[in-house]
């Protein structure tokens, strides 16, 4: 596939919504991107991308979409500080300079301070050439008002965010985001700001959003945020794809992608599945003729009930993930797992191996 996804937040209901939005936007998985899901992503184990490859095994992609969630410490790591062995940084460069044009998204709460004061000369390197900007602060709040969740606006003639001009960074509740202070570098491209408390632009200098133009060609945008973080006021008027995921459409749109979402046939009950096999998220798409009851199950191979995804009312067809694991939330083994839906009286009963 073109496109690799790397969630480095270790938040197993973070990456289920971002794979979930890529799947829903017709992004095939297998076909159009890969999933790369960090487990204990804060612990500083080395086992992100850069504690498996020196960067070859990367050229294959032309497209990173990385995400490191609400950590603040092991992020993109240098191999050298701050007691994660992977370097990250260096898979990351590698990768970079393997190809004419490459294209690569940056999100993350704390990515620029930890890149700044956790990564040595390499992790200031990679903010400042990579990235395309300096970190002012390690807390944008205080900058900006005290704003928790303000109102992000893109700049006039913006070239990446042509379909969605503002949205609010949700700063989180009871415990705010760590969110970064930012500036932009010469020959980089400030996207997007943050608003005055009453909405309006222009009152602060920070970076909400940054493209650069790293070495001429390679195509960089950067969020001191999680992408998780990019919602709408009103998420109401937002179903499926979740608000972030169109707002991610938008810089999948810049770097050359568009893909149109599959249309469900809604003349018969039907059900399926993707990936299968899957590691560690499945899609279970479902089609509906009419308004009913829609009971899902999983079943292991000795007929045992391993968790109801759905026994609702359902409107219209649509689509749930399972994760792997069981009624009481534990990861299950590997192996076939069987998928029973029932509405009305039409059954529709498929088969899933899960592989770790």
């Amino acid at each position: 596939p073109p496109i690799l996804v790397w969630d480095d937040g270790g938040d197993p209901a973070e990456a289920q919504e971002l794979y979930s939005n890529l799947i829903y936007m017709g992004y095939e998985h297998g076909v159009m991107f890969d999933f790369y899901y960090t487990q204990a992503a804060g612990r500083g184990l080395g086992n992100g991308l850069g504690g498996r490859t020196a960067g070859a095994s990367l050229r294959p992609y032309s497209t990173i979409i990385y995400t490191s969630g609400r950590n603040t410490e092991h992020t993109l790591s240098s191999g050298d500080f701050d007691s994660d062995p992977g370097d990250d940084i260096g898979a990351m460069e590698n990768w970079l300079a393997s190809s004419a044009q490459q294209n690569l998204f940056l999100s993350g709460d704390g990515l620029a301070s930890d890149l700044n004061d956790n990564q040595g000369a390499a992790g200031i390197d990679f903010l400042n050439t990579v990235m395309g900007v300096d970190r002012y602060a390690a807390e944008v709040r205080p900058f900006i008002n005290n704003q928790v969740s303000p109102l992000v606006i893109t700049v006039p003639s913006t070239s990446v965010f042509g379909n969605r001009n503002r949205w609010t960074m949700n700063g989180g509740c009871p415990d705010p985001r760590i969110v970064d202070a930012v500036t932009v570098r010469a020959g980089a491209e400030r996207l997007a700001e943050f608003s005055d408390p009453s909405g309006a632009p222009g009152a602060y200098g920070f970076s909400a959003a940054t493209l650069n133009y790293h070495d001429g060609s390679n195509h960089v945008v950067s969020v001191p945020y999680d992408l998780s973080a990019v919602t709408w006021s009103n998420p109401s008027t937002i179903t499926a794809p979740t608000f972030s995921g169109l707002w991610l459409a938008d810089v999948l749109n810049f770097f050359g992608y568009y893909v149109r979402p599959p249309v469900p046939e809604a003349s018969v009950f039907a059900v399926s599945s993707h990936p299968n096999p899957f590691n560690p998220l499945t899609q279970i798409n479902y089609t509906v003729e009419s308004p009913g009851h829609l009971v899902l199950k999983i079943y292991n191979l000795r007929g045992e009930l391993v968790r109801t995804l759905i026994d609702a009312e359902v409107q219209t067809s649509g689509h749930v993930v399972w994760d792997g694991t069981d009624g009481s939330g534990a990861r299950v083994s590997s192996g076939v797992y069987f998928r029973e839906a029932r509405m009305g009286g039409e059954v529709s009963i498929g088969k899933m191996a899960l592989i770790k």
